[in-house]
Order: C-alpha cells, then sequence, then structure tokens
C-alpha cells in the first residue's frame, strides 16, 4: 500500500538528497520513511477523508434543492 506525506522533509537516501513534499505520494517500502512514519498516513485514509468532505453540486433527478434567499 502506498503512503502519502503529511508534513514535507530533506533527507538522504543512500547518500543522495532527497526531498519529500507535503502531498506526495511514495511507495510503503521507500527508504525515506523509514524513521519518519508520522509524517505519512495511508492513502485509505487521505482518500476517505476527501471523499467525506465532497459536496454535491446539482440535484438528482427529481429532487429540490434550496438556495439561498434571495433579496428584493
Amino acid at each position: 500500500m502506498a503512503k502519502r506525506c503529511i508534513a514535507p522533509f530533506a533527507t538522504l537516501v543512500n547518500g543522495v538528497p532527497r526531498v519529500v513534499a507535503a502531498g506526495a505520494i511514495v511507495a510503503d517500502d521507500d527508504p525515506a520513511i523509514a524513521g519518519r512514519e508520522k509524517n505519512f498516513e495511508d492513502i485509505a485514509s487521505a482518500v476517505a477523508r476527501s471523499v467525506a468532505q465532497v459536496e454535491q453540486t446539482t440535484a438528482a433527478p427529481g429532487e429540490r434543492r434550496q438556495g439561498p434567499k434571495r433579496r428584493h
């Protein structure tokens, strides 16, 4: 399973500098994760949170939506 970075950081991986930005997706066996597990979350958690915040913008067939009251 992949991981999503929630806190950016820079590190050396096998002597090579590497920057991992917030929001970056990395494999769960990536050596950059070792010792920095708190900087990552499971992809499933990130997806579940983002799906829960999506609002339907149009009415479904047969549905009436109430908008803001108009001022005259």
